[in-house]
């Protein structure tokens, strides 16, 4: 992975009916992070491919959404969609993710205050991310 750049990577499985319904939303978030070169957002089938070293929790190994950031690879930072490890998931928007990012990219967090993503999708306040509709 190159280590100048934030990437984020969701796991996934053709088998697991959460990951088809976040799929959407992931494309929504690659399509609207584009501007933004230091941020790579990416995709793998789990199920059908092994990366040393990379472990899933007890309870629905996918989906899996992990932030390897930029100069510390190994700082892995993991977003949540089973919380409790109970199985239960929980249904995540594209604003959950782009909270997630906020809370934990330095080069998204640059990015929004450059105004390289689209000033219309995304606006601070109170020191979070609201993603506004279209329609606004």
């Amino acid at each position: 992975m190159d280590n100048t750049s934030d990437v984020i990577v969701f796991y996934h499985a053709t088998f697991c009916n959460a990951c088809m319904r976040f799929s959407d939303t992931w494309r929504e978030l690659s399509e609207e992070t584009a501007p933004i070169k230091n941020l790579v957002v990416a995709h793998m089938d789990g199920s059908q491919n092994e990366v040393e070293g990379l472990t899933f929790r007890k309870h629905g190994s996918f989906p899996c959404v992990r932030l390897y950031p930029a100069g510390d690879k190994t700082n892995v930072k993991e977003f949540e969609f089973d919380p409790n490890n109970d199985g239960n998931l929980l249904e995540r928007t594209l604003e959950d993710v782009n909270q997630f990012l906020f809370e934990k990219s330095k080069i998204y967090q640059q990015a929004l205050e450059d105004k390289l993503i689209n000033p219309k999708q995304f606006r601070l306040i109170d020191g979070k991310v609201d993603h506004m509709s279209e329609d606004l």
